[in-house]
């Protein structure tokens, strides 16, 4: 009986065993694909660190694809990009970030001259142009030189006209 309790204890172990291995197999896997899934988005966010005068508005939209570590300590700062959408609008912590940049919001900021709105590549954005028409604003957004530097995102001057 006590040689029975001992081999089914040990088949148990070896399966836990033998599970935990294709695990963590699939967690590397899965933390590559996620690092080479990211890589636009870090490349953007590399643009944003590289041009600290420069506010990058971001499409949410465009940028659901990509996840971002949320306790990575070395990014817990303010940077130069932000989301045009989502939860964290009007927030404290945005108006701080505006603030920075010279800018009470992001409608009058994205044409004040040291914004890019930034969209997936082959984005439409006369969403913008209507926005603004419905403000009684008319808009020209131009897209940068930059934007072929980008292998997934479009870099866009928003000017009034």
């Amino acid at each position: 009986m006590q040689l029975m309790r001992g081999l089914v204890a040990a088949c148990c172990i070896g399966v836990f065993a033998l599970s935990l291995v294709f695990q963590v197999k699939d967690a590397k896997e899965e933390a590559a694909a996620r690092t080479e899934a990211n890589a636009p988005y870090e490349e953007l966010l590399s643009a944003a660190e590289a041009h600290p005068d420069t506010l990058y508005v971001t499409d949410v939209y465009s940028t659901v694809d990509f996840s971002e570590k949320i306790f990575d300590n070395e990014k817990n700062h303010v940077c130069s990009w932000d989301l045009a959408g989502g939860w964290v609008v009007k927030s404290p912590l945005q108006e701080k970030k505006l603030s920075l940049f010279q800018m009470t919001d992001l409608e009058s900021g994205l044409t004040g001259g040291n914004a890019l709105f930034v969209i997936k590549k082959g984005g439409d954005v006369s969403f913008l142009s209507d926005y603004y028409a419905s403000k009684g604003e008319s808009i020209t957004c131009t897209k940068t030189a930059d934007s072929g530097s980008m292998t997934y995102f479009d870099l866009y001057e928003v000017t009034l006209k």
